[in-house]
């Protein structure tokens, strides 16, 4: 890979660029979770190094090549639509992002490298860059690994339009990600240990706050009336998952309002919040999260989802029993009253994601018991809930097939047809194969 270097020659830094980095360093610190110092790292970069994006990333590699995203880039803005494009495109070639490569072909690099990472004419060759990135014009990238491992890679990645970086950017960028490192280490520790001490010392919630079907909150007492701008603190807080700096919330309460004014009015909002043995709502610094005995039943699906998962993936005895349960506390969909609202999309896809896996693991593990009958209702019910997945609609066709239901396999055909064409898209070769098995009679057709 062109320009990768393992350490960059030295670079004279004023005094000045020293005392910024240390600076922003020492706001990084301030951050008790990753997730907080995720928002904390893409919010000092720009400061630090002239550029139009800042993205903190954690690419997930064992996965088969997933992608996952510690803090999004939101190309599209608020546009679920497009939400939902940018993260298929990123899992269809994750690969192709610059710290993938720099993590799979220099495992010597790590724990810190920074690099030049592809030339303009490279990048421009990248079906990530023409199906994603294109139209904002990035092609100057400039990346720094905080931590590498055959698993995952961290890192921070620097976008600029239309001109290169200088000298000083770039070892401004690596002193940054050298003090970052010991930084991050802290933070994952004190996350672990907290999460440590809450586990052994909270016990049995006191705030249940329910996402999956419809918003509500119960106290000690039962069901609580928490309504209008404290239900939508609440649900903020609730989907966040770590802290919310108060700048994001005054945006989504108060948009209209200067921040002295939101200041006050969320003042007096926490003042009516109902109180118990243990907080709702908690202040770090300027910002806000949910208490340490507040259970979200969002959360507590997700959790379950990536145990059953795993247990699937390994093929543990427990999978079946551990999916059904993990599918059966997804109630619904995540917040259906707020399904227009932009700060919801992402979350619910996600979630929406969690529950169709589960429901493909399912379907398996039907097939190897011989119970095509619970197989085929899953997976009729995942194609109804996503019926843009072809691959999971042409296994759907070869089990009706399996099972001698010719006329349901050809209406599979048939809607996966309509959708392709209506999308200006060409049938996946495996159709031909089916529709071939069905005209024998189906007794070719495979499971």
């Amino acid at each position: 890979m062109r320009g990768v270097r393992s350490r960059m020659q030295h670079q004279a830094l004023t005094r000045r660029d020293l005392q910024a980095v240390l600076d922003a360093t020492r706001a990084c610190s301030e951050a008790d979770n990753l997730c907080g110092f995720a928002d904390a790292v893409v919010g000092e970069l720009p400061r630090l190094v002239g550029c139009d994006v800042a993205s903190y990333d954690e690419i997930e590699l064992s996965a088969g090549g997933g992608f996952g995203r510690t803090n999004p880039l939101d190309l599209y803005g608020s546009d679920s639509r497009r939400l939902s494009e940018s993260y298929d495109v990123l899992s269809a070639f994750g690969d192709e992002h610059p710290l993938i490569p720099l993590a799979t072909s220099r495992p010597e690099l790590f724990p810190l490298a920074w690099s030049d990472l592809r030339s303009k004419a490279e990048i421009h060759a990248m079906n990530l860059y023409d199906l994603l990135y294109r139209h904002t014009g990035q092609e100057d990238q400039l990346a720094a690994v905080l931590h590498g491992s055959p698993e995952k890679v961290v890192g921070i990645t620097v976008d600029r339009d239309r001109r290169g970086f200088s000298a000083r950017d770039r070892a401004v960028l690596e002193a940054f990600a050298r003090q970052l490192e010991g930084v991050r280490r802290l933070v994952d520790e004190n996350e672990r240990l907290s999460g440590l001490v809450t586990a052994a010392s909270i016990g049995e919630p006191v705030w249940r706050i329910t996402l999956l079907g419809g918003y509500s909150l119960s106290g000690p007492s039962g069901p609580l009336p928490v309504e209008g701008r404290s239900a939508a603190l609440v649900k903020s807080l609730a989907l966040a998952g770590g802290p919310v700096v108060l700048d994001q919330l005054f945006e989504r309460l108060w948009p209209e309002a200067e921040f002295a004014v939101a200041r006050k009015r969320l003042r007096v909002l926490l003042h009516r919040l109902p109180r118990g043995p243990s907080p709702l709502i908690v202040r770090r610094g300027e910002a806000l999260q949910l208490g340490p005995s507040v259970s979200v039943d969002a959360a507590d699906f997700e959790e379950r989802a990536r145990r059953a998962l795993d247990a699937a993936r390994t093929g543990a005895p427990e999978a079946k029993r551990l999916c059904e349960a993990a599918l059966a506390a997804y109630r619904s969909d995540l917040l259906p009253e707020d399904t227009y609202e932009d700060w919801t999309a992402a979350r619910r896809e996600r979630l929406r994601r969690r529950r169709l896996a589960l429901m493909d693991a399912l379907a398996r593990e039907a097939e190897r018991a011989g119970d095509p009958t619970g197989a085929l209702l899953l997976l009729a019910d995942a194609v109804e809930t996503d019926p843009l997945d072809e691959a999971r609609q042409l296994r759907l066709g070869w089990l009706y097939a399996a099972t001698g239901r010719r006329a349901a396999a050809f209406g599979v055909f048939e809607a996966a047809r309509r959708t392709s064409a209506n999308l200006g898209l060409a049938l996946a070769p495996g159709w031909r194969q089916l529709l071939d098995a069905l005209r024998d009679g189906g007794e070719n057709a495979r499971s």
